[in-house]
């Protein structure tokens, strides 16, 4: 049961540092921290939760969202991941208008996002570091990208091991455990952009 709950704290702890990555190590980023890697960081465009706007809103938002990132990475890529807080993927889960009861905001976003970029397999993540309550970043972020290993990747050279139990008094079995890995590397900081209130 131990190695199982240091395994789990290990996975939870990963995930974390590829969202936020590890404040006060230099070049240990994560997704959310790439901004001395080059990412730009837009502050004009979301000013507010997702979930609070309006169907013609929600409509508007996502060609904004689009035009920008090809301006931001010189019209040479177009993003195929969306990471947004996990409180306002909550809140998109009602309907996206009364004369659409069948459609959520989600789905909609969803759609409008796979429309414009012409890729059906165009997702949302829901990221609870995004929200400014969760993260040292002072603001809300989030990152519209392009998941690519030609953009960024994150190694972990040696994945969570753990050593064989011994004693090393007779008595009590003990094992360590141990992993190697880095932070984000962005290797194309322009498909990276975030927009943050």
């Amino acid at each position: 049961q131990k190695e199982r709950a240091n395994k789990k704290s290990y996975d939870l702890g990963i995930q974390k540092v590829a969202q936020l990555g590890i404040s006060g190590l230099d070049k240990v980023d994560g997704i959310l921290t790439l901004d001395n890697q080059g990412a730009a960081n837009n502050t004009s465009i979301i000013v507010d939760t997702l979930s609070s706007r309006t169907s013609t809103q929600l409509n508007a938002i996502v060609g904004t969202l689009i035009e920008a990132y090809r301006e931001n990475c010189d019209g040479t890529a177009y993003p195929n991941t969306f990471v947004i807080s996990e409180a306002d993927k909550m809140g998109l889960s009602s309907f996206v208008a009364e004369q659409q009861p069948m459609i959520s905001k989600f789905e909609f976003l969803l759609k409008a996002f796979r429309e414009q970029t012409n890729n059906p397999n165009f997702e949302i993540i829901a990221s609870r570091y995004c929200d400014v309550t969760r993260n040292d970043l002072g603001e809300t972020r989030y990152a519209l990208y392009n998941k690519d290993i030609d953009t960024m990747e994150m190694n972990v050279n040696i994945p969570f091991t753990s050593t064989s139990f011994a004693t090393a008094n007779g008595f009590d079995f003990e094992s360590v455990s141990y992993s190697q890995f880095s932070g984000i590397i962005a290797k194309r900081p322009k498909e990276i952009l975030y927009f943050s209130y």
